[in-house]
Parts: C-alpha cells; sequence; structure tokens
C-alpha cells in the first residue's frame, strides 16, 4: 500500500563542510572545486570585505560561477553569507 497515494519524500540537508581552519587561499579552492562541479555552494564570511575578497578571487579564477545570493544572516551573528553557483546557460540557438 502506498498510503492512499502519499509518499513522504526524503529531505535533502545540505552538506557542510567546516573549513575555517585553513588559509584563505585554500577556503577558496574549496568553495570554487565545489561550485564547479555543480552545487550550489555557500559560505559564511565576518565581514563585507572579506566578502568581496572571496568573491573577486573566486571569479577571477573560475568565471563560469555567480554570485546568486549576498547578504546578513541575523542567525550566525550577522557574519556574511554568499552563495555561488555555476552561470545558468540559455540556448539561443533554437
Amino acid at each position: 500500500m502506498d498510503g492512499g497515494g502519499y509518499q513522504e519524500e526524503a529531505v535533502k540537508k545540505p552538506r557542510f563542510k567546516d573549513v575555517a581552519d585553513g588559509p584563505e587561499h585554500e577556503r577558496i579552492a574549496i568553495i570554487g572545486r565545489h561550485a564547479m562541479a555543480g552545487q550550489v555552494v555557500g559560505f559564511f564570511v565576518d565581514d563585507d570585505a572579506k566578502a568581496d575578497r572571496y568573491i573577486e578571487k573566486l571569479l577571477r579564477n573560475h568565471p563560469q560561477l555567480e554570485v546568486t545570493f549576498r547578504g546578513r544572516w541575523a542567525q550566525a551573528n550577522d557574519a556574511v553569507l554568499v552563495k555561488v553557483a555555476l552561470k545558468k546557460v540559455v540556448d539561443t540557438t533554437h
């Protein structure tokens, strides 16, 4: 029986990887590698200047990426949350 047609979907929880202890260039490389693999990657930084620096380095090293979200996150002591992902490619040949 399927419970009257209702089937509970599995809830996907985002994976979390704490890379705060590594050097900045390694953290940026990890973020870029995961985003280039097709994952939406979110990361927290302490302030806007650091967010700007991370974004600049990520986009310079991976021009196929785009920032999909940037904003303050009150639940994380007002840290800056940035999300990056592969740019969506629109096929205009049709």
